[in-house]
């Protein structure tokens, strides 16, 4: 898994596919841009992936105030929030599923879908409230040791509080996480910042504006710290 080039030859549809739906799935779901289908080695997809969000939904919004001597700096999304969300999906997934990472770009959020659901030690109502879940049954112990030796995981069931603790410090709504009855399926949905959501009502208002676009910035000791494997 943290080696072969084509996993999906022993383990089929072990890929992410990415969508993105500029109006919405539901406003217009026939408007759609589908991401080239990643495959890979599991530290090469999380890699890859984690490099197509940074490009398709990261960007910086710097605002300077008459109070304070530093600007007020916010994400669309902390990419560490993503990228812990991201590696849950490949660390807690069934590898003997037929079933593909599913990840939707919304106008509001970023949906990640994996398979399957979460351990059914932890109740529903846990779920909702999407704090901490408290189980020490890890589906990949193996898998999440290498993960852990790349500093992506720590196995000690301190993601999800990871995801929310950036969500908070950066202003952003809190994470949700979903599943069905059956446990068939998680879904992890992580807002946009609000201030970016307003962004893109304003725009749709009025059209496109001339000029140019803020470009999503590289956080150091991100994307290139999966470098040291390759």
């Amino acid at each position: 898994m943290m080696f072969c080039d084509h996993l999906d030859k022993f383990f089929p549809y072990t890929q992410v596919e990415i969508t993105k739906f500029p109006e919405g799935s539901i406003k217009n779901p026939n408007n759609f841009i589908e991401v080239p289908v990643i495959k890979g080695s599991v530290p090469t997809m999380i890699k890859r992936t984690m490099e197509k969000l940074q490009d398709m939904v990261i960007e910086e919004k710097v605002t300077k105030v008459d109070y304070q001597m530093e600007s007020i700096r916010r994400f669309s999304y902390p990419y560490q929030a993503l990228e812990e969300a991201v590696v849950n999906a490949f660390y807690h997934r069934d590898y003997q599923s037929y079933q593909a990472i599913i990840i939707e770009i919304e106008p509001d959020c970023v949906r990640i879908i994996s398979y399957p659901g979460i351990d059914r030690s932890i109740s529903l109502k846990t779920i909702a409230e999407g704090e901490r879940f408290k189980s020490r049954y890890y589906r990949n112990k193996r898998l999440g040791e290498f993960l852990k030796e790349l500093d992506l995981t720590e196995g000690k069931s301190t993601g999800i509080p990871t995801i929310q603790e950036e969500l908070r410090n950066n202003g952003s709504p809190k994470a949700t996480f979903e599943t069905d009855d059956e446990r068939r399926a998680v879904t992890v949905e992580i807002p946009i910042h609000p201030d970016f959501l307003t962004e893109q009502r304003s725009g749709l208002q009025h059209g496109p504006q001339n000029g140019p676009q803020n470009e999503p910035q590289n956080e150091p000791g991100k994307v290139g710290d999966l470098e040291k494997i390759f």
